[in-house]
């Protein structure tokens, strides 16, 4: 009798230990589930998101080749037109004169070229600019801004109380004052378009 005492308590706490090991691997496999479950919906989160800002930069993209390609129609038009007008003036002094203009002709590539080299040297400067004031540091530019602005609304200020109080020293700020209102008043009667747009 002695010993099987002995073999139930071992066999309790062998049952227990059994039980709780099971608990834990069991445990254990619930968390790494979880984890992976976890490590799933964020790696689907972040392609989502990752597919949304590349689509949005596409679009991005593909809106800025519109306008370039719009830009790109208008140079020409614009080239197109002024190869016109610059061929009429020949045309014309050639009539006028009876012989041929002594400037060289240009070229419509000659002409495309010009007015390129132009938007070339156009969109450098806004580099340099842009560089300027990445090196300077964007805040002391804008603060420069800021403060350049300031400085004009005091002066304009200043010579606005000066201009009121002279015209009014000189007795003339009634009829000033009474011409802008008869200005904004009348303005919708004398102008037809106005009147049209409402």
């Amino acid at each position: 009798m002695g010993g099987s005492m002995h073999k139930t308590p071992i066999t309790v706490i062998l049952a227990s230990l059994m039980l709780i090991l099971f608990q834990t691997v069991t445990s254990a496999q619930e968390a790494t589930e979880e984890i992976d479950s976890n490590d799933q919906s964020l790696q689907t989160t972040y392609t989502v998101n990752a597919n949304q800002i590349i689509q949005q930069l596409q679009s991005q993209i593909s809106l800025l080749n519109e306008r370039i390609n719009n830009i790109e129609s208008r140079v020409t038009n614009l080239n197109e037109i002024t190869y016109t007008a610059i061929l009429r003036a020949d045309l014309r002094a050639e009539g006028a004169t009876g012989q041929l203009s002594s400037h060289p002709k240009t070229s419509y590539n000659e002409l495309v070229a010009i007015l390129l080299t132009g938007v070339g040297v156009i969109l450098a400067a806004v580099t340099l600019f842009i560089g300027v004031a990445a090196f300077f540091g964007w805040r002391s530019v804008k603060s420069s801004i800021n403060e350049a602005a300031r400085n004009a609304s005091d002066k304009a200020t200043e010579e606005a109380v000066t201009r009121v109080s002279e015209e009014i020293a000189a007795g003339t700020f009634n009829d000033v004052v009474t011409q802008a209102v008869d200005k904004i008043a009348f303005s919708n009667m004398l102008d037809p378009e106005t009147e049209s747009r409402e």
